[in-house]
């Protein structure tokens, strides 16, 4: 099976700010990440996630994150066919970054939840992490992309606001009849295509470049941290058809001192 990977950056992400953690007393603690995302990938493919984890560990004890054994995801409909582990930096006293690559894949086509990932350690003790709400579309497409992105594409952003410059694909003229989220915490504002106000139908001739901006903001109390994948709703001829856009990821780009202390002190809350 091919593996697509969710992000093409070798440094490490930190994806939370509502952590739950393990720990005991003669063990590392470890915080697993909690994030709204959406995400898509085709039925024949395995799917990299990952799952960012902190771990509180001093110098003579022993790593938790190394006893790993098993992953899976509990409840999703979702297998994890394999996973891997990469330690980051120390990132203050006696906490590390830690990168938790889940090998996922489909059995069919449709939509999939994860709410939680569930870790089985060397001595068989299990126990659950809270990962937020990550959706997964799982598709069987059987043609190319109409909306290529044109020059590059921007894959992680530090605020809630997005922009592409894309080109219809198709050799017959298309009609844009929506712009959509399917994240559940946050709401579009904003929209603007071609930099103009997106209030009505747009019509781009076959091979026409346009521009797509909005941003975006929580509806509730959600996450600080989010990844989306914009769906387009289009009409071509008498058919109506959509797509989404490649991944986007937000709020990713520097891990303050700050943050680490508020990640920290969520966790103690939930010990």
């Amino acid at each position: 099976m091919k593996r697509v990977m969710i992000v093409g950056i070798s440094v490490l992400l930190l994806l939370t700010v509502g952590f739950f953690l393990l720990s005991s007393e003669n063990q590392p603690v470890l915080y697993a990440a909690s994030w709204d995302a959406v995400y898509e990938f085709q039925l024949n493919e395995s799917f990299s996630l990952n799952v960012i984890m902190l771990e509180k560990k001093k110098w003579h004890e022993s790593s938790s994150i190394r006893k790993v054994k098993e992953v899976s995801l509990p409840n999703s409909g979702l297998n994890v066919d394999d996973f891997f582990i990469e330690r980051g930096e120390r990132i203050k006293d006696h906490y590390r970054l830690v990168n938790l690559i889940l090998d996922i894949s489909a059995e069919k086509e449709g939509s999939y939840e994860a709410k939680t990932i569930e870790i089985v350690f060397d001595d068989e003790s299990t126990h659950a992490f809270d990962i937020g709400h990550l959706l997964f579309h799982v598709t069987d497409r059987k043609t190319d992309r109409i909306f290529q992105p044109v020059e590059s594409y921007t894959v992680i952003y530090p605020e809630l606001e997005f922009s592409a410059k894309l080109q219809n694909q198709s050799t017959e003229e298309i009609v844009i009849e929506s712009i959509e989220l399917e994240n559940r915490t946050i709401t579009l504002s904003d929209i603007r295509l071609n930099q103009h106000a997106f209030n009505e139908p747009v019509h781009l001739s076959s091979g026409e470049s346009f521009t797509i901006e909005f941003t975006f903001a929580p509806v509730e109390q959600g996450y600080p941290f989010y990844a989306i994948s914009p769906l387009i709703r289009y009409r071509l001829g008498e058919r109506e058809y959509f797509e989404r856009l490649p991944l986007a990821m937000y709020r990713l780009s520097s891990i303050t001192e700050e943050l680490i202390d508020e990640i920290i002190t969520n966790g103690d809350d939930d010990h």
